[in-house]
């Protein structure tokens, strides 16, 4: 028979071993809890909240698809910095982003699918199952993007994704508002989506900023997180930075010029030294303990307060 000392070690164990597993599962219910909030706060364009749950998502469990998420709202709020910056995370975890697409065929049509970008790969999935393809990201050629005004003369415009796969042209217009939303239709082709406005604007540079993604996609380093719950590192070339609601735009006063290859910052140095050399940034991105700062050359990484890492924007 177990004596008192062995029936408390044997207790200790099992409690060793089941506290990870419940903390584990806790994680990944508060990582759904805040993703399916997200979602609904972008369907009612409550964009601050929608960004609030998911950075509370990321903390819960570091997953690509929260990271995705926020480049989705970033787009919807016309913020290509933001949301270039992480796009290329999501993809230097080795994630994939799945984009809605109009597929235009020329004269004959059109189709609603998905685009799906990662490092390795680009992918088309089409609602009707015509003309799906996979290559490498490096086979994608010739992305840009491009215009048409709607004949009837109101002002809306199709902003048009065009690139080269699968040795043949593409010409997809991006749906800001996800495949489900309604949208304005050009009057002389029945199946263009066509913006006006804001959302003109924002469709703009989310066509120019998903050309540059899609076209530089296969020379993104791949440094995925060590495991299910892995953080952020200091060591780490490019630190994990979820942006937050608390991102700001600072246009109205432009920073000095950073240098292309700064040698005067170094590690260990605060964001107000850096400031001090480099000027106010351009925009500062926030989560935790990491902060970034986004000079036009330059991001600027600082954990808990200190500078770890310096990346030369391209």
């Amino acid at each position: 028979m177990l004596n008192t000392l062995g029936k408390g070690m044997i207790t200790l164990f099992l409690l060793t071993m089941f506290v990870p597993c419940v903390r584990a599962q806790s994680n990944s219910d508060e990582y759904t809890r805040q993703v399916g909030l997200a979602r609904g706060y972008m369907d009612e364009a409550r964009y601050d909240e929608a960004l609030d749950a998911l950075n509370k998502a990321y903390e819960a469990k570091p997953e690509s698809e929260a990271l995705a998420l926020m480049g989705y709202v970033f787009l919807l709020e016309g913020k290509s910095t933001e949301a270039l910056d992480v796009f290329n995370q999501v993809l230097s975890q080795g994630g994939t982003i799945a984009l809605p697409f109009q597929h235009i065929h020329g004269i004959a049509g059109s189709c609603r699918g998905t685009l799906n970008v990662s490092a390795a790969k680009v992918s088309w999935v089409s609602t009707n199952q015509k003309e799906n393809f996979e290559t490498t990201a490096a086979d994608i050629q010739k992305a840009s993007t491009s215009e048409y005004a709607n004949s009837n003369g109101d002002g809306s415009v199709s902003t048009f994704l065009q690139f080269h796969a699968n040795g043949k042209n593409w010409k997809v217009i991006y749906l800001l508002h996800g495949p489900a939303a309604k949208y304005q239709i050009a009057g002389d082709l029945w199946f263009r989506v066509v913006y006006a406005g804001t959302d003109l604007d924002n469709a703009r540079k989310a066509s120019a900023l998903l050309a540059r993604l899609i076209g530089s996609a296969a020379s993104v380093k791949v440094n995925p997180p060590a495991g299910p719950g892995a953080k952020a590192s200091s060591n780490t070339t490019a630190p994990a930075t979820a942006p937050t609601a608390t991102t700001t735009s600072q246009t109205s006063s432009p920073s000095a010029a950073a240098p292309a290859a700064p040698v005067e910052i170094k590690e260990g140095q605060t964001p107000q030294e850096v400031q001090n050399m480099l000027g106010k940034p351009d925009d500062t991105i926030t989560v935790k303990d990491t902060l970034v700062y986004i000079y036009p050359t330059v991001k600027v990484y600082f954990e808990k307060g200190k500078l770890v890492n310096v990346e030369e924007r391209k």
